[in-house]
């Protein structure tokens, strides 16, 4: 287990490391927004793969982030009560009502690594899902300004609104709240480091993006 553990971190770093580059240089850029589905779908098999102390009700727990944060996204992009005004691109692939069905993967996977971080914390719930939502809130940030580069989102005007980051920050707290209500336990080994490096990445794109 220890040898899998550490090449899958070794494959975590070159593959992001690879997009990266491929992102940054313009003449490869639309090729690496187009394999933008693979590298969600790599980041959740990869976290199904390490997972353990798999219960029966965590199933539900992760099928609700999926089916209600993509509702929620649904609901945003055809009202823009939510979030704001703002309309999904080409590079998250399959939609349904405009709204990618890998946006709840994507929301699953964020929701699911950072709970892995908080949820040995010896504080009160109330405090693990608020330094969640903020955690998540920071993830937001870093990824915003380099969405509509990398073709996910528009916001109306290219002007990101207050709204959004409030309503991002609302839904991770209450899915954390929900989480941490029902007490599910898990272990992964590689969460962690994926979780990092997503950070990093993002945040050496909107460097290099500008």
């Amino acid at each position: 287990m220890r040898n899998r553990v550490r090449y899958a971190k070794w494959l975590i770093v070159i593959i992001y490391l690879v997009g990266l580059l491929g992102l940054s240089l313009s003449f490869s850029r639309e090729l690496f927004i187009d394999l933008t589905p693979l590298n969600l779908l790599f980041a959740a098999v990869l976290l199904t793969l390490f997972h353990e102390r798999f219960r029966p009700n965590q199933f539900l727990v992760f099928l609700m982030v999926f089916v209600v944060s993509f509702l929620v996204e649904l609901v945003g992009v055809q009202s823009g009560l939510i979030f704001g005004d703002y309309h999904y691109g080409t590079a998250l692939g399959l939609k349904i009502g405009e709204t990618p069905l890998l946006i709840g993967l994507n929301w699953l996977v964020l929701i699911y690594m950072v709970y892995h971080l908080l949820q040995d914390w010896k504080v009160s719930m109330l405090l693990k899902s608020f330094v969640g939502a903020f955690i998540m809130l920071a993830y937001d940030l870093l990824l915003e300004p380099v969405a509509p580069k990398l073709d996910f989102w528009y916001w109306l005007n290219g002007s990101i609104p207050l709204q959004n980051y409030i309503a991002w920050w609302v839904i991770s707290f209450v899915f954390f709240m929900i989480w941490n209500t029902t007490g599910i336990k898990y272990q992964n080994r590689i969460a962690g480091t994926l979780l990092s490096i997503q950070l990093a990445f993002f945040l050496l794109l909107n460097i290099t993006l500008g």
